[in-house]
């Protein structure tokens, strides 16, 4: 469309967010889960380094179905009802000095800690709030005899209604873990067994996020919180393998520069490159590690110009990086793909992660804010 053209005309370097393909995978998902199952998407992080600063993506989202959104911190919450969004949000990692800020954006903070707890049920105004029962991961809430303490507490605390109990599985993606997720997920049924007896009703169970939602149906519970998936980004083959999602975002770049160097001429810092016999055209991407790409990129080794593997050459830079355009018909002006699922050119995110031994998350949340990101609706 017209704002993607502009876009494309000013900046050389974008993130493409393609909101048709997130639009199919919230789909995919619902059918998955059913009617009766709430669909959260997790937009912590600015939604992975999706979104812009006016938060276009997650209004998208709401219109797309999805039930509740789940944040790291308040302000973040704040910033999606500044932007528009009328669906429950969850303060998944709140502080008690936010809770006056929480009750006014009519946030909902997750009970993690008893520090959390106790200013909760000492505060006056009425509160809806989620509590997090820790089954096992160790990075936050309450361990199982002390989850139905705080569930108690909460109980006999007339301004608290208690809208979630949740939970988070460590490695739900890996198939040699599936006796330790069946065990986190029988830890968190035990402590949700107790909400009748002390009178909480219409509490929205939760515990699955993507890996969980897709290879445990008996996860799915009330709710499940959707982050990588909403992006067609699976964590592992055996989650690609079991869900047909559509990838919807890529880093593009373009070659602002391309020329022949003859045999011998080293390229880039330190001169770790030669060029070889016969000589070599490259190409110059201005993309680097000022805030898109680290320098450990070059050990995924290659972008793609067209629908040629291209490899990079040298070291990259802070704002370029020279590739080998040899076998490839690009030139200055051709499209490049640095990672993601764009015009039909696929550079899976999670290949690139295993060779930089990192995860796909950390891939899409370090692509800095100077990068525009561009929506589009292919």
């Amino acid at each position: 469309g017209l704002g993607e053209a502009f876009v494309e005309s000013v900046a050389p370097t974008r993130l493409t967010v393609d909101l048709a393909a997130i639009a199919s995978n919230v789909v995919t998902f619902r059918r998955l889960i059913g009617s009766r199952t709430k669909l959260m998407a997790v937009v912590k992080a600015r939604a992975y380094g999706t979104s812009s600063d006016r938060f276009e993506l997650c209004c998208q989202l709401e219109t797309y179905g999805v039930d509740a959104f789940g944040v790291a911190g308040a302000d973040e919450g704040i910033r999606l009802r500044n932007a528009g969004v009328k669906a429950p949000i969850v303060v998944l990692l709140a502080e008690p000095a936010e809770l006056d800020k929480i009750f006014r954006y009519g946030l909902t903070p997750n009970v993690y800690s008893s520090e959390m707890l106790a200013a909760v049920v000492t505060q006056t105004s009425p509160l809806r709030v989620h509590l997090e029962v820790d089954t096992g991961m160790h990075r936050a809430g309450f361990q199982p005899t002390e989850a139905i303490a705080a569930l108690e507490r909460i109980s006999r605390a007339g301004h608290i209604t208690l809208d979630g109990l949740m939970a988070h599985f460590a490695s739900a993606d890996d198939p040699n873990e599936d006796e330790f997720t069946r065990k986190q997920m029988a830890v968190f049924n035990e402590g949700a067994s107790h909400l009748d007896r002390l009178k909480l009703f219409n509490v929205t169970r939760h515990a699955a996020a993507t890996s969980a939602a897709v290879r445990f149906p008996e996860s799915r519970m009330d709710m499940v919180r959707i982050g990588l998936g909403l992006y067609g980004v699976p964590v592992s083959h055996a989650v690609e393998e079991a869900v047909d999602l559509e990838g919807a975002i890529a880093l593009v770049s373009r070659i602002v520069e391309d020329y022949w160097v003859a045999a011998g001429e080293r390229i880039g810092y330190g001169g770790t490159f030669i060029a070889p016999e016969g000589g070599m055209r490259i190409g110059i991407v201005p993309v680097g590690y000022g805030e898109e790409v680290s320098r450990s990129f070059v050990k995924h080794g290659t972008v793609m110009v067209g629908t040629t593997q291209c490899p990079i050459v040298g070291r990259i830079s802070m704002d370029s990086m020279a590739v080998d355009l040899s076998d490839a018909s690009g030139t200055s002006g051709s499209e490049v793909v640095i990672f993601g699922y764009h015009n039909g050119v696929s550079v899976p995110l999670q290949d690139v992660a295993v060779a930089l031994d990192t995860v796909p998350y950390e891939l899409m949340t370090t692509v800095g804010s100077r990068v525009p990101r561009s929506y589009t609706h292919h």
